[in-house]
């Protein structure tokens, strides 16, 4: 019941002074990138919403909750292509993991859109707190080589990935090598994707390897290719 009412107390105040910001400002260009139909300008201006101190628990919830809405903003602002408003925006996304997650989503919407040399450029804001965040992030940006055409580099990227996967040496190792395993199979690789999988130690990080690499041979090969890497699952 009480993360039921946050979560409303929450929206209802964020619409209510958005939507207040967007009645000073008048009608914005229909062009301006929108997100749930107000301006993301509004957005920017007002803020996240908060959450009032009666019903939240700690600070840190606090600061994932922003996060949350920060990483949607950045996110619609790259959809949108502005690139530059997009970049200048992540460092407000406080929590790290969910910083990380929306640089590797970012730099691979730049990437799918040909800006590889931009997209790398990103790694720079990577919070080192997460320390699996690299490889996927180098994975990421090697799938969309790989859908490109460009095998060599996409070769060239992977192989950094898994290098910086194996300097890692604890729980993290597999964590990374799970992300890259699936980014590959996305790539279409997935008899490399699977070599890689049963590299894992984890049983947790192995199956959901091999259930990522699933789904995407079901989504580019016959569906029974798919079924026959269910039988590996733990």
């Amino acid at each position: 019941m009480k993360r039921w009412w946050r979560s409303r107390l929450g929206t209802a105040l964020g619409l209510v002074v958005m939507l207040g910001c967007q009645a000073q400002q008048g009608l914005s260009s229909s062009r301006e990138p929108k997100l749930r139909g107000i301006p993301l300008s509004c957005y920017v201006k007002v803020g996240p919403a908060g959450i009032h101190p009666s019903v939240t628990s700690s600070l840190v919830e606090l600061v994932n909750y922003q996060s949350a809405q920060w990483r949607e903003i950045v996110l619609a602002y790259a959809e949108a292509g502005d690139w530059e408003r997009a970049i200048g925006l992540i460092d407000n996304i406080e929590e790290p993991l969910t910083k990380n997650e929306t640089i590797t989503d970012m730099a691979g919407k730049m990437a799918a859109a040909g800006n590889f040399e931009a997209a790398m450029q990103l790694v720079g804001k990577l919070d080192e707190y997460d320390r699996a965040s690299l490889p996927k992030f180098l994975a990421r940006i090697a799938r969309f080589y790989a859908l490109a055409g460009n095998s060599a580099q996409a070769e060239q990227t992977f192989a950094a990935a898994v290098a910086d996967a194996d300097a890692l040496n604890d729980f993290s190792e597999d964590v990374a090598k799970t992300d890259i395993a699936i980014e590959q199979a996305t790539a279409k690789d997935t008899a490399t994707a699977i070599a890689l999988a049963q590299t894992i130690t984890d049983d947790i990080d192995k199956s959901r390897a091999l259930a990522g690499i699933a789904g995407a041979r079901a989504a580019n090969s016959p569906f029974r290719d798919a079924v026959g890497l269910v039988g590996q699952i733990s």
